[in-house]
């Protein structure tokens, strides 16, 4: 590719890759089933039937717990047009706005940079891209980032932002991040303006069904440092990172460090804030990336005026280009070809329990039923007959004095499934004589690492008199009660 500033071979590839990446963000939505899909699903539902649950409606765990839906405006949207149009029609939803947030990030970007710009954003996204509500926070924190790194915008259209968390902070709780975005700027600029943009962002957020409880349900997730290291997607990046995040991180670094004195201080500030998120936090590496690639645009206008005065450096330049765009492509490539079939392996027919759930659904036991945090909300959507013990709402909920309830759900399922604390006195205490658990947990031949951990908890199971009722290639139940009629159900279908 020649690397004239018009060049139709830059615009060329560019639209292909952008309809090529649309294709696959729709397939990765229709065929990754993410965990928190069902629970958010059943919510919307009865927030549209009946109105806002002021207590937990699908524990039994903690059903006293108070719970404040940060996504609520979101599950609505996503019931509705469920019922509409079924889960092609939201995956087809989905796709638009993740469409929408890459040409947010990559319009007005040099054209001859702008292919490169593509490969890595959605080369980032598309690892952690499904139907799910943090989809919503990519797309506000671009238009947000847009905004303020643009001096033109800021100064005419600032007044504005308080809508735009209006409407983030119903939709999701990731508002907070654009909170942090605005006090690095006001502290920076200590200006009258900036400081009645932040107040107004931070109080206009009060308007939501929930009140200060939302801020509260918000703050309770970001604060606990548990799940960063018990749940994957919240671990460190370096537990993580795949050969694209490495490259786009070294190519974004190169251009700010580079041409540092090129951006204001506030915007130097910031990416070392975003980048410290995502080192933190692997999922957190999305919302560096589109603040980076859209910062670094001052950089690359700068890179071109210092090549082409000089012809050699130019010529360097082209082949580095053809090389490096090369590299991208392929590892790109590669990594498409890993997230599809992960999200494959992650859809309902591989990794959820649909036919275990019909099981139950036939020999519904009259006590709790037991399962993995992954599977928590699928149950709650297939299986709204019976409460849950965990689902992936319940990560951080925590509460003091309930009799008969759990003050920090999670913590007890970690101590449970791990055998730190007595099965027989926890299944006693909620009733449960139910057990639904991942096949690849018990099959001598998986190669699960949770495998290690729980061996002692199946054991465990045995003791207790649990025995196997059920059990396919995804699922087994096991159980103390053994129905009537449970014919060929040992070998599922």
């Amino acid at each position: 590719m020649k690397l004239g500033k018009n060049s139709f071979n830059f615009k060329f590839v560019s639209a292909v890759l952008l309809i090529i990446y649309a294709v696959f963000f729709f397939i990765r939505a229709k065929t990754y089933l993410d965990s928190d899909f069902g629970w958010g699903l059943r919510l919307g539902e009865i927030i549209l039937k009946s109105g806002f649950p002021v207590k937990d409606p699908f524990s039994y765990t903690m059903p006293s717990y108070t719970y404040a839906d940060h996504e609520w405006l979101i599950h609505v949207g996503m019931a509705k047009f469920y019922s509409l149009a079924g889960y092609s029609g939201l995956s087809l939803i989905f796709t638009f706005i993740i469409m929408s947030t890459i040409l947010i990030v990559v319009r007005k970007s040099d054209i001859r940079f702008m292919p490169i710009q593509i490969l890595f954003i959605c080369g980032v996204l598309i690892s952690y891209y499904g139907i799910r509500s943090q989809v919503i926070t990519w797309l506000f924190f671009a238009i947000l980032c847009r905004w303020i790194l643009n001096n033109d915008w800021w100064s005419k259209y600032k007044f504005f932002v308080p809508v735009l968390f209006l409407f983030w902070a119903n939709l999701h709780g990731g508002f907070i991040i654009g909170w942090i975005v605005l006090f690095v700027i006001t502290i920076e600029k200590r200006k009258f303006p900036e400081v009645i943009v932040t107040l107004a962002s931070i109080l206009i957020t009060l308007i939501n069904p929930y009140g200060l409880e939302l801020w509260k349900e918000v703050w309770i997730f970001v604060k606990d440092p548990y799940i960063r290291f018990s749940i994957l997607e919240w671990r460190p990046i370096l537990f993580a990172i795949t050969s694209v995040e490495l490259l786009s991180l070294a190519y974004c670094g190169a251009f700010i460090l580079h041409y540092r004195k090129k951006y204001a201080r506030h915007e130097l500030i910031l990416a070392v804030l975003l980048f410290l998120a995502a080192f933190s936090s692997a999922r957190n590496f999305p919302l560096f990336i589109i603040y980076a690639l859209i910062l670094i645009r001052k950089g690359l206008d700068n890179f071109i005026s210092d090549i082409t005065v000089n012809k050699i450096r130019a010529s360097r330049f082209h082949l580095f280009y053809v090389v490096f765009f090369t590299l991208v492509s392929v590892l790109g490539s590669a990594q498409l070809w890993g997230d599809y079939n992960a999200g494959k392996n992650l859809n309902e027919e591989n990794f959820y329990p649909r036919l275990a759930v019909r099981y139950l659904s036939d020999h519904l036991p009259e006590g709790q039923i037991f399962s993995s945090y992954e599977w928590g909300g699928y149950l709650i959507w297939k299986l709204p007959q019976k409460k849950v013990f965990i689902d992936g709402r319940m990560s951080s909920m925590s509460q003091k004095n309930k009799t008969g309830e759990s003050d920090y759900i999670f913590a007890e399922y970690m101590s449970l499934i791990t055998s730190k604390t007595s099965l027989a006195k926890v299944f006693q205490k909620y009733k449960v004589d139910t057990v639904l658990l991942p096949r690849r947990w018990t099959d001598e031949k998986s190669r699960d690492i949770m495998k290690s951990y729980v061996s002692k908890f199946i054991k465990d199971l045995k003791k207790n008199n649990f025995k196997a009722v059920y059990q396919d290639k995804v699922a087994i139940i096991l159980t103390k009660k053994i129905p009537v009629s449970t014919a060929a159900s040992l070998e599922g279908e």
